[in-house]
């Protein structure tokens, strides 16, 4: 497949034909009956040059080469402070479906929380003051869980520390124990001795280590979230450690990345009943299944951000909803919509997609698909759950019932974690099937298929050696391809674009509050 360079002077034209559209400047039906939209998100999907360390390049996709050769995309930032992320920073699943859904930027948790600890870490936070004042009045300790890395997309290194800065102003320092999350992902693969070391080297006291495959796993796997749960609170039997590098170091030596490693336990204390916990990931989904099991357990849990409305949990820097969302706009429309994910990225496509609620509207539908749990990892089945997520959207097409569909095909992104080449090659010929049926099937019943990314990723799997995996996200733009209009779309735009472009191909005014424009 060739992904060329596109021209800014190019103006993109869609596929197929043109069928029913409203004009929203004189109301009138451009050939009668009501537009229908499916607005299909290929996780990870990133566009790149041809190269060599580019899987997608070399994978046989068919459909959305033939799509790309006919029709060039729109290309949409999707990074930086259009996401509301500081300049520069890779954008990822979280921000993208939030600023796809809202139509907006809305800042981030990692720059209101970094702003927070720049100008009085984090002194004052009422969440976090009465977590301190309970534990001192109380005798108990605290115990910080958070991923500990520099990488910055679910958590910071530095807010950890901010954390234990804040507990030595209780003079409940030696009673605050740090129970770290590897990273792996959004880092390079084996860091974390060296970002331990420098916050060991600001006074931290480490009790546990586990990388993030299991204190982060959001698939449903509750196995590994258990194991955590033993490891945190001394119920797992594991013989504390003496030398934290060495046994980090042992890992490695038998293949683990931080990504990968099984709980480490340290000679310190545990969570014990009564104790305070403190998580410090800002990124809801990460922690999210930890969290609820914590809570469920009857632990005094206090999370950065809202990781959900179901977990009850103070929250020290609570977003708020977002309104005027384009689900919400939908709905106030009358019109219907359904919303459908893997258990991987399903809180995306709800309650991140829908300005962080998880509260449906009328006329709103979610469908969860439950993820792979019979592989470690998805780079042993790059196929996930693409085919059920596909046929419940074909079904769906089919009855003609649904104004909107929203959906999610988590495979390039989440096997392109893995690092494995042939997989996300793999995982791209799975993705590519997929959409080349839903564009017949929406050919087929006169439905618009909006095809789009939230982010970069599986378009680079090598780092600049040419050997070493590469797991991060990118700030590589993404594509958007409206197939079923006969429209002129401009040449790029960003991830804003497209909950106003959506509302505009059902008939519906935009709101104000949206600062994307229709594309």
């Amino acid at each position: 497949m060739t992904f060329p360079v596109q021209s800014s002077k190019l103006v993109r034209r869609s596929c197929w034909c043109r069928i029913n559209v409203v004009d929203r400047h004189t109301g009138a039906m451009m050939g009668g009956g009501n537009t229908r939209v499916i607005l299909l998100v290929l996780d990870g999907f990133g566009w790149a040059p041809d190269g060599p360390h580019n899987p997608l390049s070399e994978a046989c996709i068919p459909f959305i080469s033939a799509l790309a050769d006919r029709s060039p995309p729109v290309l949409l930032e999707a990074s930086g402070e259009v996401v509301g992320l500081p300049a520069g920073q890779v954008g990822n699943s979280e921000v993208g479906h939030l600023t796809i859904g809202s139509g907006r930027t809305i800042p981030q948790a990692a720059v209101v929380i970094g702003r927070a600890v720049a100008a009085d870490g984090l002194r004052g936070r009422l969440e976090l003051t009465r977590v301190f004042d309970r534990a001192v009045e109380a005798g108990v300790d605290v115990h910080v869980i958070g991923i500990a890395s520099t990488g910055g997309a679910h958590g910071h290194i530095d807010h950890i520390g901010a954390v234990l800065e804040l507990a030595d102003t209780f003079g409940w320092g030696d009673r605050t124990f740090v129970h770290a999350v590897g990273d792996g992902r959004d880092v390079p693969a084996r860091s974390v001795i060296e970002d331990l070391s420098r916050l060991i080297g600001r006074g931290a006291r480490i009790s546990t280590i586990v990388g993030r495959k299991f204190a982060m796993d959001r698939s449903g796997r509750t196995e590994r979230t258990a194991s955590v749960v033993a490891a945190l609170t001394g119920d797992d039997g594991l013989t504390p450690v003496a030398d934290w590098r060495a046994a980090v170091q042992e890992q490695y030596d038998g293949g683990a990345t931080d990504e990968s490693m099984p709980p480490i336990v340290l000679d310190g204390p545990r969570i014990a009943s009564g104790d305070e916990i403190v998580m410090t990931n800002f990124r809801p989904d990460g922690l999210r299944q930890l969290a609820a099991a914590l809570v469920e357990s009857g632990f005094s849990v206090t999370t950065m951000t809202k990781y959900s409305d179901d977990i009850a949990a103070p929250v020290v820097f609570d977003p708020g909803v977002v309104e005027d969302t384009l689900a919400g706009v939908v709905a106030a429309a009358g019109l219907t919509q359904l919303h459908v994910a893997e258990r991987e990225k399903f809180g995306h496509v709800t309650y991140l997609f829908n300005g962080y609620t998880q509260s449906l509207q009328p006329g709103e539908r979610h469908v969860l698909v439950n993820s792979r749990t019979d592989v470690p990892s998805f780079d042993r089945a790059p196929e996930m759950s693409a085919r059920r997520i596909t046929d419940e959207l074909l079904a769906e097409i089919a009855t003609g019932e649904t104004d909107f569909m929203v959906a999610n095909l988590a495979n390039i992104d989440s096997v392109g974690h893995t690092g494995d080449y042939d997989a996300v090659r793999r995982a791209a010929e799975v993705v590519d099937g997929c959409v080349a049926e839903l564009a017949a099937s929406a050919r087929e019943h006169g439905v618009l298929l909006v095809i789009t990314a939230d982010h970069g990723n599986g378009e680079c799997m090598r780092e600049e050696d040419g050997a070493t995996p590469h797991t991060r996200h990118t700030s590589n733009r993404v594509p958007l391809w409206v197939l079923g209009l006969d429209r002129e779309l401009a040449p790029e735009g960003d991830l804003r674009d497209i909950a106003p472009t959506c509302l505009d191909l059902l008939g519906i005014e935009p709101p104000k509050a949206m600062s994307g424009r229709v594309l």
